[in-house]
Formats: structure tokens, sequence, C-alpha cells
């Protein structure tokens, strides 16, 4: 029996991230398996040579700053604040969608570390300061894990962020800050929490994508299975998040 294919929720599966494409659904379409793929949201992802083309549209554009947070190298300070040393700019050669990316000192592996290559892994990778790079944006695919409820997980990696900017050891414990009284491992109150939500959404998905996005009517359960619950942030309603223990369905896509 013909159906209309059953609409998706999206989350995301690590601390490295992924996005992609408009979907139609289409009238004549039969229900999702497990192990299905769709496309949904684009990203920059793929690294591109660069063009006079891509150099000239990219010094026209708009940069702005990741706000990526650098520290003294000690988390019993608790000493990390964003800075401006990595930059991006969004712009169109045609029809397609790129981002020149440059930084002027290397971004940590921990944010409580300095800027430093010796604390970074981009000079590995074959990314070095004060040079200009450029990513196309892509379609992002995802893998359909739950066709009942509409679970689906991003396919690849296109992303790193940190869970949380800023840390702070004391009495034999991690906070967020110095002088706060929640933990550093806290999702409700993390920074990757709040980059997928804004940064990443609003990247990776146009106005009509949007509004085809459903939040959901109950919370995200982000308790810990250990240590009594000592651990365990408020439950969230949010439109996309990390794979925790438990198996939820929180980003739906409707018609």
């Amino acid at each position: 029996m013909k159906t209309t294919k059953r609409l998706l929720a999206v989350l995301m599966a690590a601390v490295l991230l992924c996005v992609g494409v408009p979907f139609a659904f289409a009238e004549d379409e039969t229900d999702y398996q497990v192990g299905d793929c769709i496309q949904f949201g684009t990203y920059p992802q793929t690294k591109v040579e660069e063009t006079e083309s891509l150099k000239n549209a990219a010094n026209g554009a708009t940069w702005k700053s990741y706000n990526y947070y650098t520290g003294t190298g000690s988390y019993y300070d608790g000493n990390m604040q964003p800075g401006d040393y990595m930059q991006f700019a969004d712009f169109f050669v045609g029809m397609e969608k790129y981002r020149a990316v440059t930084f002027s000192a290397y971004r940590p592996y921990y944010t409580e570390f300095h800027s430093d290559a010796s604390y970074s892994i981009q000079d590995d990778n074959g990314y070095t300061s004060n040079n200009v790079y450029y990513f196309k944006y892509e379609p992002l695919t995802w893998r359909v894990l739950d066709p009942s409820t509409g679970y689906i997980m991003c396919e690849s990696i296109i992303d790193s962020q940190a869970y949380q900017n800023t840390i702070y050891f004391a009495n034999s414990e991690y906070w967020q800050a110095i002088g706060s009284s929640v933990y550093a491992n806290d999702y409700a109150t993390s920074s990757i929490r709040d980059w997928l939500n804004y940064d990443f959404y609003e990247t990776s998905f146009t106005d009509r994508q949007k509004n085809n996005i459903k939040t959901p009517t109950e919370p995200l359960d982000n308790s810990s299975p250990s240590n009594n619950g000592k651990y365990s942030p408020l439950g969230t309603y949010d439109i996309i998040y990390l794979l925790s223990h438990l198996y939820r369905t929180n980003m739906r896509l409707r018609r």
C-alpha cells in the first residue's frame, strides 16, 4: 500500500557534526525502512581549491568571528575567553554557496589551552594560519534508525565543537565556570546544545525548511545512567540534540 513517507526526527550523534538540502515528500512514496537515507539541510563540507571567482566573492563578503574559546592552559583558573582569531564568510558564486575560513591563531583542542599549534590538530590536517580555505555547501544525509518514531541520525561528520566552552576544576569536581554551581557536563546549559539549536540550525536550514521542523511535545531526558542522578541536567525541548544513552525522538519533519 502506497503511503506518504513517515516524517522523521533529527538528532546529532556526536560532538562532531553534519547537515543537507530541502527534502520533498511525495504522495506515492512508501514508508521509510531502517537504513534508508534522506537529505535535509546544507552545510559547508568539501574543501575546494581557490579560484579567482571564489577569491573575489569572498573579498566582497561579510566576515564574522566564530568566537571560539581559548584559555591560559589551566582549568584551575577558569580563564577561557572567546576570541576573533578564526573567522568565516558565506557567499554565492552563481547558484552555489560557499564558506571561506581563515585563522590567525590555532584553535586549541581543549578550550583551557592556549591558541598554539602545539595544542591544535589543525596544522596536522594541512591547515595553517593566515591562509584562506574554501568549503562548498552540500546536502546533509540522515540515516533512518527507527521509522515508527521518526528517529534518524546524521550519516557523516562535518564539524567539531566543544561540549562546554568553559571549565573550572575545584574541590575535586569540574564546574562550568568560577563560582558556578553547575557541573561542566550539564547538557541543558552546555555550549554544544546552544550551538546545535542556534548556530547549526540557522546555518543549515532555510526558512521553508524550518517550517517543516516540529518541536517535541515531551522533554528530552538528559539524565545520567549512573551516579544516582548527581550529574543529571534538566529535561529540554530541543530541535536537535546529541545522541545519549536513551533512544528518543526529538526533531520531526512535517508536510
